[in-house]
Formats: C-alpha cells, structure tokens, sequence
C-alpha cells in the first residue's frame, strides 16, 4: 500500500522559473525545509518521491492566475482520487488561497454535476475542458469531487481573499444596502437577471426597420427603399451599438453570476472541509497586515451580507475602499519667491491667463485622476485583475471572522518568529546600507549588477512572512496536524480529533464549535 502524500503549494513570487523540482525553496527537494519535513512526517507519511513531478504554479500576484493554479492543483488530486492515495496539501501565502479556491471549485462542480445524468454532464461545458483525466461516464463522479482521500490541509501565513462583484447601473453589487446574498436568490440583477436576456434589446429596433415603421423611411414608388434622411442607417448602428453594450453587460454578468456563486459555496464547503484544515499565522506577518489595509470592510458587514432580507436589521457602517493621496494637482506658480528681494520673481508669462486652466484641472479633473490611480495601485497590490470585482474581505480564516476567533500559533513560536526576523534585520542592515550608499555614487545602474541582486535578494528573509519554514517547531507542528489527521478515519465527524499538543487541541475544539459568520 503506498505512503500518503504531502502536497506543497508555495505562494506568490516563490515559484522557479525553470520549473525545477530541486532547489533551496521550502517546496522543493533539497531544501533544508524539505528535510525538516522528512525528518518529522508520521510513518505511512511522505513526500513525493523522485519519480513524481512536484506541483508549480506561476507565482503571479493575480486573481486569474490563482483560479488557473487552483484548476491545475483540483486535477492533480482527481487523480490521486482514482489511484485511491490519501494525501495531504500544505500551502503557504497566496499557495494557501490556492488551495482554497481549489476545493471551492470541487464543491461548485460536486453541486453542479451530481444531479445530471451523463446525456446532460456532455452538454455542459466546464468539466471535461477543464479536468483532462475526468471520466463523466464515471457513476462516482460526485462523491470524488467531495475529495474524501484529502485527509488535511495546512494554510501558514495566508491572508484569504474574498471577491464581490461591483456596483453597476444595470445590477447591484455588494455595497447596495438591498442586498443578501443568503438564500438562493440572486438578489444582484433585479433589472435584468439573466445575461441570456441581454441580446434581446436588439429586438425592438430590428422589428422597426422591417416593418418600415421608422419615419423617415419611404418608398420611391418602384417598390424600393428611399434612405431619405438616413433612418435606416441610424438604425443598423443603434443594433450594432446595442450588440456591443450588451454583450458588455453580458459578460459582467456572468461574472457577478460567478463570483455570487463562489461567495455562497464557500459557506457550504467549510462545513465539509474545515475540520480538516489547519490554519497558521503570525500577529505580525506583514503580507497580511497589508493585504487587510487593502480592504480594511469589518467581518460584522459579511455576516450582514449573508443575512436574509428581511433579517438583516440595522445595515453596518459602508464600506470603503482606502484612497491613495497621490498628487497630481498643479498649484499656480507664486508671484514672488519668499526670502528674496521683491524684484526677483516667480511670475511666468500668461500665468493670469492660465488661471481658468488651473482651476479647471484641479476641480474636475484631477480627482478623477487621482481615484483612477490610486485604485490601479490598489488593485495591483491586491492582485484583482477580475473585471467588475471588488476584493471586499481579507481574513486569517477561510471565511471572515471577528479579531481574536482563536490564536493563529502558538505564542512562544509567535514570538519565536518575530526575534528571528529583528535579528536578520540587524544583520543586513550593514549590507543594506552599503547598497544604498552605492545606488548614489552609480545611481540605478548598480541594481544590474549581481553580487548587487544577490545581496537585495537575501534581505527578503528579514520578514516573518517569508520566514515561517526556517522555524523547525513550525514544521513539526504542521506534521503533529497531519499524523492526527492520517490517524482520524472521520475528519467531518462531530467529534475532534484527539492531538498529542495542546495548542492543537484547543485549535481543534475552536474550529469544532466556530459558527459561520
């Protein structure tokens, strides 16, 4: 019988641009993390062998990139559901909301394909494009999808993502005060609820023009068409235009449609995949505190989202996204300099005549200036590259939760983790004052060279977020949560598993009786 597996998904920006599977990263063979692990995994335990290809993913500090990262770790464990292999994911950062996102998707296609017969599962497209080795013929289609041979599941440091779609003039987003998500209403498109729907705009302006009802329009008197003042022409472009927009409207849609159906599915796969999930991270990892400054909603404005209608009471305080005080206004330029002589000064040529100008770009403008950029930046630190949706909740926990809903590690190891960092500061402080000094003298060219980059590469390590698997105790903790989880049959029964480390069973008994917000 073969060894249960330990998957490891790393996180942004640590992917190996060779696809190497040996190196000195914490996922790949060699490492000193790697024989950390190794050394501590339970017996019937193991790490992939030398003839099985490690999981890559390319590191993009994207939403899309993460979902095709997510599709790509889903199919990887479908087959390790045919071969019937137990195994365990270990994801850190963003390789955690990787691993998230991938069992959402296995509970949306579990949903999805389990009432359908097989005539039906051909017919709708998703699946068979998607997953390679998936059988739809396959009787245990559905309860493979439900991924009973995932025995754990280990997030370290990953700050979880939460889209929801945008406010439009043709539906409503997740800031509306009339919406609830709860239930199985869609409670976004009251005006059109279908994106199906949306090509039929074009009806009314085709009926006018073959009926030859437009004014304007008139025979010649041989039985053809007179343009006359243009209306027919008029026509075809309001179909066009008409086309366009709502094949716009349609694909916006579609992805409120989605991202209202990844938001519901989260709540119902938590209950089926969080008694087996351990999550860790540090009070001052400094990733998360980041990503949460992004999108600072509080997780009392979740539970109110997903509330019903007429239970909702009292709405929470609106939510709003932080704005960035770039500077992009012009100031007129002063009629004298200050501290020089009343002779010399500031004045340009025609300054009076620009004033209009000025005031102009400064009031109309400049703002919309400043909000455009600030939210590019926003979205770019935030890796929301998804048309029409805004990143509304950054949780330690799968799903957003009050401040102090349980430790995210122990503290000795928090602690732990927190000196480590302040001593490598000090000792790349030195190094970091050389590069500085020599940025002056040559100026960015000095970036190019590689002792240069090598040096500014190693200062990454100064953070805890990045320094989470340099710390043996962590490991062994993430191999205690995994040899309870191989030796516990029934993950989702009621009863918690019994661990051998205190901090873990009092995790495991705050996770049992967590309610969802």
């Amino acid at each position: 019988m073969s060894n249960d597996v330990v998957i490891c998904v790393h996180g942004t920006f640590a992917e190996d641009k060779d696809q190497r599977d040996d190196g000195p990263r914490w996922w790949q063979r060699g490492s000193t993390a790697w024989h950390h692990f190794a050394r501590e995994l339970p017996s019937g335990v193991a790490l992939p062998g030398k003839d099985e290809r490690l999981f890559h993913w390319s590191g993009k500090n994207t939403q899309t990139d993460r979902l095709a990262a997510a599709s790509d770790l889903l199919e990887l464990l479908y087959r390790l559901e045919l071969e019937e292999r137990p195994y365990h994911l270990v994801g850190h950062s963003h390789g955690g909301s990787v691993i998230w996102e991938a069992l959402i998707t296995a509970q949306l296609l579990h949903e999805r394909y389990q009432p359908l017969p097989t005539e039906a599962k051909r017919s709708v497209s998703g699946l068979s494009r998607r997953f390679k080795s998936c059988d739809l013929d396959d009787p245990a289609l559905p309860d493979r999808l439900r991924l009973p041979r995932l025995k754990s599941w280990t997030t370290v440091g990953t700050p979880f993502l939460h889209y929801m779609p945008k406010q439009r003039w043709y539906h409503r987003g997740w800031t509306h005060p009339r919406v609830s998500l709860a239930g199985g209403n869609p409670g976004l498109t009251p005006q059109l609820d279908s994106a199906r729907q949306l090509p039929w705009l074009l009806v009314v302006p085709v009926i006018l023009l073959s009926l030859d009802l437009a004014p304007g329009v008139e025979y010649n008197g041989f039985g053809e068409y007179d343009p006359g003042s243009g209306w027919v022409a008029a026509l075809l472009a309001a179909c066009v235009l008409l086309l366009v927009v709502s094949r716009l409207m349609a694909a916006h849609l579609r992805v409120t449609r989605r991202l209202t159906d990844r938001a519901r599915a989260t709540r119902r796969a938590l209950p089926h995949f969080g008694p087996r999930w351990l999550g860790l991270w540090s009070r001052h990892d400094e990733a998360i505190a980041l990503m949460r400054s992004t999108a600072p909603t509080p997780p009392s404005h979740y539970a109110w989202l997903f509330t019903p209608a007429g239970e909702q009471g009292e709405r929470p305080a609106e939510p709003k996204a932080p704005d960035l005080p770039i500077p992009v206004q012009f100031k007129k330029p002063p009629r004298e300099v200050d501290h020089f002589s009343a002779v010399v000064r500031g004045r340009r040529p025609f300054s009076s005549l620009l004033t209009p100008l000025y005031w102009l770009y400064n009031r109309l403008i400049a703002p919309r200036a400043q909000r455009f950029i600030s939210g590019t930046l926003l979205r770019t630190a935030q890796g929301n590259d998804l048309p029409g949706a805004d990143l509304a909740y950054v949780s330690c926990w799968p799903l957003p939760r009050p401040e102090g809903s349980g430790e995210g590690m122990p503290a000795e190891l928090d602690d732990a983790l927190q000196r480590r960092s302040a001593g490598r500061v000090q000792e790349v402080a030195p190094q970091l004052q050389q590069l500085l000094a020599q940025f002056a003298l040559d100026g960015l060219a000095a970036f190019g060279r590689g002792e240069q980059r090598a040096e500014l590469s190693g200062a990454a390590d100064v953070l805890v977020h990045t320094g989470y698997f340099d710390d043996p105790e962590l490991i062994r903790l993430i191999c205690r949560h995994i040899h309870t989880m191989s030796r516990h049959d029934k993950p989702t029964a009621p009863r918690a598993p019994r661990a051998n480390h205190p901090w873990l069973r009092q995790a495991y008994r705050d996770r049992r009786t967590a309610e969802l917000p």
